[in-house]
């Protein structure tokens, strides 16, 4: 069955993308002054606290079953822990457009992911856009990839945060309506920036931010 969108919709899904491009490059422009990990883990601990006070704001108390707590912890490490993990390793070693198109292989991901675990039905049409998409991503990605070297790596790094993200959008879907997407989306950003946190501790990154 055909659905319209309206015009805010789509205004909503263009900001959503513009904002998604514009990522890689506020990245390498912190990461001179700060480690990559633990750049990332205030990133996300700053988002989760904000949008757990707009929470606050719109009143209501969450109130969260163990099942979803554990889920909201495989949200906070997929989506949060490898996404911005990966974002933020893989900036570095790439450039931001090539990593702006090698994250953008994260749409495939989550439409295989979402037909094996939420059933979500992807027509053809939809399949071979994807497919479309991915084709283009190795395209413009393959002439600078060279196996072992630090922009290979990068690749790696960007397209395991892209799964990550992926993962986490499934998890998203699969816990949708049961409780406010401010609430879900802000604990698991701060359950992430842990996951984040100790990553960085345990690599030895140090705390120095200039």
């Amino acid at each position: 069955m055909n659905q319209s969108l309206s015009i805010r919709a789509v205004a909503g899904m263009v900001l959503v993308a513009f904002l998604w491009a514009i990522c890689f490059p506020f990245i390498v422009v912190g990461l001179p002054d700060a480690p990559p990990l633990l750049f990332a883990a205030l990133r996300a601990l700053l988002a989760g606290l904000c949008l757990i006070l707009l929470a606050f704001t719109k009143g209501g108390r969450p109130s969260y079953s163990l099942r979803q707590l554990l889920i909201l912890a495989a949200i906070g490490f997929s989506y949060t822990g490898m996404g911005l993990g990966g974002m933020f390793l893989g900036a570095g070693k790439l450039g931001p457009g090539l990593a702006t198109v090698l994250a953008n292989a994260q749409p495939l991901f989550a439409a295989v992911l979402s037909f094996f675990i939420v059933r979500e039905v992807v027509t053809g049409r939809v399949f071979v856009g994807l497919l479309i998409g991915f084709i283009g991503v190795v395209v413009l990605a393959m002439p600078e990839m060279e196996f072992g070297n630090a922009r290979f790596s990068g690749a790696v790094y960007v397209l395991g945060g892209a799964i990550g993200t992926a993962i986490g959008n499934v998890l998203l879907k699969y816990q949708a309506g049961s409780d406010d997407i401010y609430w879900s989306m802000g604990i698991q950003l701060v359950i992430g920036s842990v996951f984040l946190g100790i990553a960085s501790v345990s690599l030895g990154e140090g705390f120095e931010i200039d």
